[in-house]
């Protein structure tokens, strides 16, 4: 099983140590598991989780930075390997692998960014730099800043304003011998250069001070030696950067920004978007102890579903009390007038207690949040609502009628979405709740239909795993699950196929309800199982004169059988046969047929061979047969052997049309 987790970069390819339920920390502070440079990275900025063996979920830990994993944007998701993360302007490739891979950083060029890896043994690291002698356990590739060149040291401090000049250059004397010269004056002059100064400094001193000291030189006392104040020697300051003020008041306007804007953003029709307010790290939020962002999302989407149409506005000044670094406790009163389903109308104030804690400046995240509130409208009653103490307690409460209406409609919508399983379960479901009503028999005809519809014209089902739930609703003598049913047993899908039982079953559902697609059912199972008496007596009086085309294709074979002790009835066959033909491809072959074998002048059997040859065309495989037969013989036509054998090739290399449905055509 692969344990290492492999970060792939356009320098480089570095692996982490990652068994399952293994947590690696993503940042830009050094104590992460895997550092990075960048502004737009935030001190603790994802975590990323090792589910099980293929499973990694990654969770936002900054309220500033959601997540942009492989094009889709969240701040809670679960991905499998390989995936890509995107920070600011660069995206990182993640994969597992077997063992471990270390590629050195290429030289070539500056990057943007540079990665710092974090220790192999997933622990934090410590953010002291080990000795330049020591080689590290894993590769670090740290990004140095840019430093401006140094510049050269200042000069040495000048001593009493003595400055020294370069000496310039003297023209050479005349070749000779000099005459001696004593150095005493240059002595002189050096040292009257020095003292000059000193004298000049302290006869200013002497003569500048005030009138009311001066008697104080005619004592007899001998004057106060003047200090000798050093030079001081002017250094470049060295700059030390200034601590971080301590939060103070100074955020209050910030975190009341926030509290405000949290609370209007229950206006707001998606939920998600109170993501943005929150901090991942609740503490508890309106009774939840440390929910995650699903748990908030699921809260404030039912809020959303129960009041579709909300008004909720500030009320009054709030308090604000600092309750720690960067920490505020907020109080804000609030009103609040909210309309849902079925009329239900409910108004009142209440109190929102909340606490802020500032993830970066100008930005403060809630990390818990509680309120209480009094109604004052309940329309039409206040037993039409639930007891609440939370806005988000507060819901309306149905009666059986509300109920049974709010299943219909949501039955409406799942058949509508086409979700067969989903659908199923829901069905079941309301039946269990409602035993004695019928509201959802609908969605179970809809559904079990569209099944029916897809058996027969593809031979399978999007969701095999339905027939479980087809199978309960038969057994409990719903007539299209039983009808559904015994369509596969016939068909042999997904149960062991079962002319018989699957002929019970269409009997069943027939002897409940009556129905024509029931009576269509049976009546075609006893005619296909030999029984034409037994299907005419239950069906040929009512499908005679039917215009659904697949009753009278079954009316016409049915008729056909009597037509053959009593020539009078093939005129009547043919009609049947034709009047479903324009809708049924199989009615025209045997309208054509019935013109062939019985008509009783050659335009007639001329007519019967165009609408043999029609249906061929179309795809029925038995109008293939017999048009090859007509070719072959002469029948209705010119013989011609050739074409005989193109159609009877044709007939055995083209599968049979798919099977319509009862429902198609209603």
């Amino acid at each position: 099983m692969p344990d290492f987790l492999t970060l792939h970069t356009e320098e480089a390819a570095h692996s982490f140590p990652c068994p399952p339920q293994a947590v690696l920390v993503l940042g830009s502070s050094e104590a992460c598991d895997i550092a990075f440079d960048g502004d737009d990275i935030a001190p603790r900025h994802v975590e990323i989780r090792r589910l099980d063996n293929t499973r990694f979920q990654l969770r936002s830990l900054s309220a500033a930075h959601r997540l942009h994993v492989n094009g889709v944007t969240a701040s809670d998701l679960e991905v499998e390997p390989p995936f890509r993360l995107r920070l600011g302007g660069d995206v990182v490739d993640f994969a597992l692998a077997a063992e471990a891979v270390a590629t050195p950083v290429s030289s070539a060029g500056t990057r943007r960014r540079q990665y710092m890896l974090g220790s192999a043994k997933l622990r934090q690291r410590s953010a002291a730099t080990p000795p330049a002698s020591e080689p590290e356990a894993e590769p670090r590739i740290v990004r140095r800043p840019v430093e401006a060149p140094s510049l050269p040291p200042p000069p040495p401090p000048t001593i009493n304003h003595v400055v020294a000049f370069p000496a310039e250059e003297v023209p050479p004397l005349p070749e000779g011998p000099s005459p001696p010269q004593s150095s005493m004056p240059w002595v002189l002059i050096t040292l009257g250069a020095l003292f000059l100064p000193a004298g000049i400094y302290f006869g200013s001193t002497l003569f500048s001070r005030p009138p009311a000291l001066l008697p104080s030189l005619k004592k007899t006392e001998p004057p106060k030696a003047v200090p000798v104040i050093p030079a001081v020697v002017k250094e470049s300051p060295v700059v030390v950067p200034a601590a971080p003020p301590p939060p103070t008041d100074t955020y209050r306007e910030d975190a009341l920004a926030a509290a405000k804007a949290f609370l209007d953003a229950w206006n707001e029709n998606d939920a998600s978007g109170m993501l943005r307010f929150v901090s991942p790290a609740l503490s508890s939020y309106f009774e939840m102890p440390n929910p995650s962002s699903e748990d908030v999302l699921k809260l404030e989407e039912a809020f959303r579903d129960h009041w579709p149409h909300r008004t909720l506005r500030a009320e009054g000044s709030p308090t604000a009390t600092l309750a720690g670094e960067s920490r505020f406790e907020i109080t804000q009163r609030y009103r609040f007038d909210l309309r849902g389903q079925n009329n239900r109308h409910a108004a009142g104030s209440g109190t929102l207690f909340i606490v802020l804690e500032r993830a970066a400046p100008k930005t403060w995240l809630v990390t818990r949040a509680a309120d209480k509130i009094e109604l004052t409208t309940t329309e039409p009653s206040r037993d039409a609502f639930s007891p609440a103490v939370s806005l988000r307690d507060l819901k309306p409460v149905l009666n059986n009628d509300e109920m049974m209406q709010q299943a219909k409609d949501q039955l409406a919508v799942l058949v509508k979405a086409g979700d067969a399983k989903a659908t199923l379960t829901a069905i079941l479901d309301n039946a269990a709740k409602h035993p004695n009503e019928t509201f959802w028999r609908f969605a179970t005809d809809q559904t079990c239909n569209a099944l029916s519809r897809a058996l027969f014209g593809t031979g399978e089902w999007p969701d095999p795993t339905c027939i479980t739930e087809v199978k309960k609703l038969a057994e409990m003598g719903v007539p299209s699950a039983m009808l559904l049913q015994g369509h596969l047993l016939r068909a042999g899908y997904l149960l062991p196929r079962n002319i018989a039982e699957g002929e019970v079953l269409y009997r069943q559902a027939y002897e409940t309800t009556k129905s024509r697609e029931a009576r269509f059912y049976y009546a075609e199972a006893l005619f296909i199982g030999g029984e034409h008496q037994r299907a005419s007596a239950i069906a040929l009086a009512t499908m005679v004169s039917s215009k659904h085309p697949l009753e009278a294709y079954l009316a016409a074979h049915l008729l056909w059988k009597k037509a053959e002790l009593d020539p009078s009835l093939w005129q009547q066959v043919y009609e049947i046969a034709a009047r479903a033909a324009t809708q049924h491809p199989p009615a025209k072959n045997l309208a054509g047929l019935v013109l062939l074998k019985h008509g009783q002048t050659t335009k007639e059997r001329q007519a019967g061979f165009a609408l043999i040859q029609k249906a061929a065309e179309e795809g029925v495989t038995e109008a293939m047969k017999n048009l090859s037969a007509c070719y072959e013989y002469g029948d209705g036509c010119e013989r011609n052997v050739a074409e005989a054998e193109a159609w009877k090739k044709k007939a055995v290399s083209t599968s049979p049309p798919p099977k319509r449905h009862y429902s198609e055509f209603e």
